[in-house]
């Protein structure tokens, strides 16, 4: 297991934009994959936090209309920072909020979290 939750990544997605996009592919490509940043994904076991290095995969400079469908898809390869803490990784928070019921914390600045307060019986922080 690594120290840190966090790693760079070589991710290939699969983008499909309606016709009306065409007119500047590199930007609604960035548009569509912002749309999954800091969004947890299934696929990668984390959240995308961001992304660097976009290209068409193969070299490719164009996409591909399949079937009747109007939309043209992009095959995209990009590096990946993804967050995807294991258990036993050990997360740099910040207390933002204690209750009587739990305590809810900052993580890395970026992530909320929270603990009941059950869940925290002997531990301790700093």
């Amino acid at each position: 297991m690594s120290t840190s939750p966090f790693s760079l990544t070589p991710l290939t997605y699969k983008i499909s934009l309606p016709p009306s996009s065409l007119s500047n592919i590199p930007l609604n490509l960035t548009l569509n994959l912002n749309k999954s940043l800091l969004t947890y994904d299934k696929r990668l076991n984390g959240i995308l936090v961001s992304y660097k290095d976009m290209c068409f995969e193969d070299g490719l400079k164009y996409g591909r209309i399949i079937n009747e469908n109007p939309n043209v898809n992009f095959n995209v390869r990009l590096m990946g920072l993804v967050f995807s803490p294991e258990v036993g990784h050990t997360l740099q928070s910040r207390i933002a909020h204690v209750s009587s019921g739990h305590i809810g914390v900052l993580i890395y600045g970026c992530f909320n979290g929270s603990s009941l307060k059950s869940e925290l019986v002997g531990w301790e922080y700093e």
